[in-house]
């Protein structure tokens, strides 16, 4: 992740002077700085891949995008890391919008929930700022229990995003426990609502390379 921040960095002090070349990926990765270099000489043991995606302006005020690609493989599996956290948050808006009950909209942005077990009440709309702000992953983790493992899976397939798939919470013990706890909203001050857990389906293969990681 520190080397995906640092080349990122390198492209917004660097594409003022790439604009005329093919690829400004390809320029900032023949970089002799030793961050970039260490990584280019031992490939295969750092099992990198790039999508860099330019947003381009023309004088008319359009905008476009061009992506350039390294080593780019759908075969090898790539840890995505925190960027989880953005379909996560998209998803879970597009979930508790249709929540109702009786026909009525039982919660929305502000409405204070929690998850069993925690001592900590919160609403979508600071959990979604924490995401964005600071990659909170205890924002993150409740929306994971908000939506569940299976949800999640099927709301990834219905958009036609697999075999991508997101299937534990982050930064926690219990990061791939089956269960989702159930969640607990209080759409008034008398009012409380809650949503049992489940048990989610066991975790299908992808079929992918290079699974197996670490020690």
């Amino acid at each position: 992740m520190k080397l995906f921040f640092y080349i990122i960095c390198l492209f917004l002090v660097t594409i003022s002077h790439a604009q005329n070349q093919l690829s400004p990926l390809t320029a900032i990765l023949k970089s002799q700085d030793t961050v970039i270099s260490n990584v280019m000489r031992d490939l295969p043991a750092h099992e990198m891949q790039i999508i860099y995606t330019q947003i381009d302006h023309d004088s008319s005020g359009n905008v476009g995008f061009t992506e350039f690609h390294f080593q780019e493989n759908p075969d090898d599996y790539f840890y995505p890391a925190s960027s989880v956290k953005l379909p996560i948050v998209i998803l879970a808006m597009e979930k508790f919008l249709g929540k109702s009950l009786n026909g009525k909209r039982t919660f929305g942005l502000d409405t204070p929930y929690k998850i069993e077990g925690d001592s900590v009440t919160s609403t979508f709309r600071k959990d979604i700022t924490k995401i964005f702000a600071v990659s909170d992953n205890a924002a993150y983790n409740r929306l994971f229990e908000f939506l569940g493992r299976d949800k999640i899976i099927a709301m990834m397939q219905h958009k036609r995003l697999d075999p991508a798939q997101i299937v534990h919470r982050v930064g926690t013990s219990n990061s791939a426990a089956a269960k989702n706890k159930t969640i607990i909203v209080y759409p008034s001050e008398q009012d409380s609502i809650s949503w049992e857990g489940y048990i989610s389906s066991e975790i299908k293969p992808l079929g992918i390379n290079s699974l197996e990681k670490g020690k």
